[in-house]
């Protein structure tokens, strides 16, 4: 799972220089006929212009990666903020309850879609609206994690010694929560992952999407009886892209028991 995982990051991150290694066609030169079938040189056949899908595969899909991953990490940790501070302060809870409610009745793909009409797919806004649209749901599971912690006897006794809340915090309460917040960022990474595909999905077929494995399912999907690999490739690369992080933070969270 793990080396699965790792080669599709290198895919993506580094596929430029995997295909230069591998002697892949320049992919943005026609090698055939628009979906060609898989043949000897060109395994996974041609997309809709005719181009090396292995070498289309290889480009530009950090934007699935990179962004995604600073965008959950970020959703975590203002989560986490949120969720501390409403789980420590009761008299506030009902403002934070409030906060996070509101941002919840927003419908997450109208925002989405505004998002694309406004920027072209560009993946940067929708990893930061995805920090927007994701917070709510982290701060009520880190606050919902941390109650019991924050009551818990060894918090107590940190109090009674006149320690710091920041020294109870990082000390105490932080790793007590190690489980729930790598949780919570795998899932969000998931979801963040998701979220940029599918504006990468639709701005790739409006023809403004970039060149990741999502807007590549959209081109190809007009072809799909002549080279169905013109979309079962990309998909399955986004499938293996994400499952395994949220298969291997179950594991490191106590997934099985």
């Amino acid at each position: 799972m793990v080396l699965i995982w790792c080669a599709v990051l290198a895919c993506a991150i580094a596929g430029r220089l995997i295909a230069g290694w591998l002697g892949a066609p320049d992919p943005s030169e026609p090698v055939g006929r628009p979906f060609d079938e898989p043949e000897p040189g060109h395994p996974l056949g041609t997309d809709r212009l005719g181009r090396d899908l292995l070498a289309r595969m290889l480009m530009g899909n950090a934007a699935l990666v990179i962004p995604p991953a600073i965008a959950a990490l970020a959703s975590t940790a203002a989560g986490l903020a949120v969720g501390l501070a409403s789980a420590a302060l009761p008299r506030w809870r009902p403002v934070f309850r409030w906060f996070t409610e509101t941002l919840l009745v927003i419908p997450a793909m109208v925002i989405l879609l505004a998002v694309i009409a406004a920027t072209g797919g560009n993946i940067a806004a929708v990893a930061a609206m995805a920090v927007l649209v994701s917070l709510p749901m982290s701060a009520k599971y880190l606050d919902a994690a941390a109650r019991p912690v924050l009551s818990s006897g060894f918090v107590e006794i940190s109090h009674a010694t006149g320690a710091s809340w920041t020294s109870i915090i990082v000390r105490d309460v932080l790793p007590a929560m190690r489980r729930p917040i790598l949780a919570d960022a795998g899932i969000r990474y998931v979801a963040v992952v998701f979220m940029t595909a599918t504006a990468s999905f639709l701005g790739g077929a409006s023809g403004s999407g970039g060149e990741t494995w999502a807007a590549m399912v959209g081109a190809g999907i007009s072809g799909i009886d002549l080279n169905p690999w013109s979309v079962v490739a990309p998909v399955a690369a986004i499938i293996a892209l994400t499952a395994p992080p949220a298969l291997l933070t179950d594991l490191a969270t106590g997934g099985r028991r």
